[in-house]
């Protein structure tokens, strides 16, 4: 029987594909070649659509400048809906995990959605531009702990709403896990397991509630956690004894920014036991230095020399980051945090007579520290205390109009509340008239000279700026 030389297709149904079947050795008939190139066509369009969005989803690590000049309800990944039921993917990265304790798969899918987004909130300059922030570990944390979790889903799901949304208070449905979470872990304080009292895990818990309550502006509670904490930390045989770093970098953060806010001293790194950690090495500066190569010799001249030495090293901190940022690479997480903890904690120790010129410019290093290290971006909490202080110091002093410049925007940056911005805007006008600038540039020219880092401060401190020029 002779075999056809014609070509046959086939449409499938199932995936409206054509099968082309033939029954001759030669070549194919021109339509058919027509189809197989077009249907060829279409896979390389596909994979190069794909390849495009997935280029497209990844976050670079230069994103600051434009999170900035965009709100939160941009910013925040409008898929999260907190009714869903349905993961948005088969297979995710929490469909194998298993939990402590049973919690709704729409909280869990909103904690790992916005992770991202709140990393880069709370920690600006840590998501920008260092290298070695480990999310997984964080996770972990929280899976193996009920009280944890149910902590970790309500001030999320805070976060949520109250940050991202911009709404007031918490929702339902969050105050549901935070009860919870306080009933688990009073209940693991209270009983005879010795060693569940002082895991990573439960002083994570305690840290999450530290946290939220000086968010929340509960000063006396937010201290309390903090002395509970380093309780069970002591016990552990100090900082160095926790497992997990990111833990113990999340500790004095969370010291350090009550501590400071609230102009109290620290509860770690307090007494004579206690060993300050070492400047990192990178940012070591020989003694013999010369002072005045960095200019501004009025404010250097009679200034103490360990309050030189704060200065000098953020000073090549921000070289170092602007560094980074300008040629597009990481730095290493652990110089971030052994700069915060060496000059924070060395600045609260520091005591110097209350009208000197010492104590005004460690005011203005712990505010300007205070927003590199510690601020969440463009939120500033309540924190009259140090504000009164701060702006007590800062209107008698009588340096040069530079210097007084980059003073009165630190603080501007720092500490003020945006609607109550007059006493910054009185002294950027005055000193700006003094020192002849009438341009952003200008400003910012005079801001490098001193300490400043472009990626975190260059946005808002235009605004700044501009707002001063409307005025």
């Amino acid at each position: 029987m002779e075999l056809s030389h014609q070509t046959k297709f086939i449409h499938s149904t199932a995936t409206n594909l054509p099968f082309i079947l033939s029954s001759s050795t030669g070549k194919v008939d021109p339509a058919a070649r027509k189809t197989i190139r077009s249907h060829a066509r279409r896979g390389t369009k596909q994979k190069r659509n794909e390849i495009q969005v997935k280029q497209s989803n990844q976050t670079s690590r230069f994103e600051m400048e434009n999170m900035h000049k965009r709100p939160f309800q941009i910013i925040f990944d409008n898929n999260i809906i907190r009714t869903e039921q349905i993961p948005y993917r088969v297979g995710g990265d929490l469909s194998f995990l298993q939990f402590a304790d049973d919690i709704k798969l729409e909280m869990l899918l909103n904690t790992a959605k916005v992770s991202a987004t709140a990393m880069k909130v709370i920690h600006p300059l840590v998501a920008a531009i260092a290298h070695g922030a480990d999310q997984g570990s964080r996770l972990a944390l929280v899976q193996g702990d009920d009280a944890g979790l149910h902590l970790t889903a309500a001030l999320m799901d805070d976060f949520i709403h109250r940050v991202l949304r911009l709404g007031a208070g918490s929702s339902p449905m969050a105050i549901l896990h935070f009860q919870k979470g306080i009933r688990l872990l009073r209940y693991r304080l209270m009983g005879d397991d010795e060693k569940a009292k002082v895991t990573d895990s439960t002083i994570a818990a305690v840290t999450k509630l530290a946290s939220a309550a000086h968010f929340s502006g509960d000063f006396t509670a937010s201290k309390q956690h903090v002395e509970g904490i380093r309780r069970m930390v002591d016990l552990r045989g100090g900082l160095k004894s926790l497992k997990h770093s990111h833990l113990c970098v999340e500790i004095m953060r969370c010291d350090l920014g009550i501590a400071l806010l609230n102009d109290s001293n620290p509860v770690f790194f307090q007494y004579p036991s206690d060993h300050l950690n070492f400047y990192p090495v990178e940012l070591l500066v020989s003694p013999d230095e010369d002072q005045y190569s960095m200019g501004h010799a009025q404010l250097f001249e009679n200034l103490h020399q360990d309050l030189l030495t704060v200065w000098k090293v953020l000073k090549r901190f921000c070289m170092l980051v602007n560094l980074a940022s300008q040629t597009q690479q990481l730095m290493k997480i652990e110089i971030i945090h052994q700069t915060m903890t060496s000059t924070m904690y060395r600045l609260l120790a520091f005591r110097f007579p209350s009208n000197s010129l010492d104590e005004s410019v460690r005011l203005a290093l712990l505010a300007f520290t205070h927003h590199v290290f510690i601020q969440w971006l463009d939120i500033r909490l309540p924190n009259k205390p140090f504000t009164t202080k701060y702006q007590s110091h800062v209107d008698g002093l009588d340096l040069s109009p530079p210097a007084m410049i980059w003073i009165y925007m630190i603080g501007a940056l720092s500490i003020t509340d945006p609607a109550r911005g007059e006493w910054a805007n009185r002294g950027l006008h005055k000193y700006s008239i003094r020192c002849g600038v009438k341009k952003w540039k200008d400003v910012q020219f005079i801001l490098n000279s001193f300490l400043w880092i472009p990626l975190l401060d260059d946005v808002p401190g235009e605004r700044v700026f501009n707002v001063l020029c409307l005025h």
